[in-house]
């Protein structure tokens, strides 16, 4: 009998190791853990799974301090006062004023409306839309309506929500990369202990079945028809081993056991549970700026 070969877990990415331990819980639960006497390996692979998914789910979400969410709203109050004021001033009884405002009107409606935009993309929209109002044609017509000061106010408030979201994230990201890594190491520790367990046995079975002989001599040997289980097993444990393999060879997804362990898993099976489901970058209830 064959035994589970040896794979080089931290070859794989976070997708491909995800897929890869959910695949081994299926194929266990498939033939049991009682029938593979793994019972005990296998209470510990499922709990250090567990573990896993909450911290790939950890990482999915938001994590926005309240500093940053007061940040965000007050250059939406800003962004808000500017573009409110300029759309006045396209009633203004001073022709050069309605001027100026349709102007800067149409450059304003180049850009997509800020409530649909997520976080980092209205960051970079709103540092785009500040920088324009500070250049030709557009600055002459702030100066003209006299908005530099609502202007400096929505630049300096995004520029200290960039700052302060950089910030954040890399805290965050250094936070969830040694999380996934602990989490990882606990992983492979409980799948080895199963491969070990399931071996173990395979080897002592070939040992037990070549001291008292399968058949008589001379006699074809009689093929049972129930598949043993541990056979089983390691059979479908190596062609997931095989394939996954493959597939970290042809998409260069074989990484070095520092790189890849901030990536989230997000290609699902199906009917498996999945490491944790995508969250929109924002919640809806943020102020509504046009």
């Amino acid at each position: 009998m064959e035994v589970i070969e040896d794979i080089r877990l931290r070859d794989l990415n976070n997708d491909l190791y995800s897929r890869y331990m959910r695949a081994v819980n299926v194929q266990i639960e498939r033939v049991t853990p009682t029938a593979l006497k793994i019972s005990k390996c296998y209470t510990v692979f499922s709990g250090a799974r567990e573990q896993l998914d909450d911290v790939y789910k950890t990482q999915k979400k938001n994590n926005l301090t309240e500093a940053l969410r007061l940040k965000d709203k007050e250059r939406d109050e800003y962004a808000r006062c500017l573009l409110t004021h300029i759309e006045a001033d396209l009633y203004s009884s001073d022709p050069a004023k309605r001027a100026g405002a349709q102007i800067l009107q149409n450059k304003i409606d180049s850009y997509d409306p800020f409530s649909k935009l997520g976080r980092r993309a209205e960051s970079e929209q709103m540092q785009d839309m500040g920088q324009a109002f500070c250049t030709s044609p557009w600055v002459e017509e702030i100066e003209k309506l006299g908005r530099e000061e609502d202007r400096d106010a929505m630049i300096t408030a995004n520029d200290e929500y960039m700052e302060m979201d950089d910030e954040r994230e890399q805290s965050q990201k250094n936070v969830v990369t040694n999380a996934v890594i602990n989490a990882r190491d606990a992983l492979d520790e409980a799948y080895r202990n199963i491969v070990s367990a399931v071996n173990a046995q395979v080897m002592y079975k070939s040992l037990v079945d070549e001291d008292s002989g399968s058949s008589e001599p001379g006699l074809p040997e009689v093929q049972s028809e129930e598949l043993d289980p541990l056979e089983d097993f390691v059979k479908s444990i190596n062609r997931l081993i095989k394939s996954y393999k493959t597939t970290a060879e042809q998409s260069g997804s074989e990484t070095k056991p520092e790189e890849g362990e901030g990536e989230t898993p997000d290609t699902e099976e199906p009917d498996t549970e999945t490491p944790g489901s995508e969250t929109p970058e924002e919640p809806d209830d943020r102020p509504v700026v046009q």
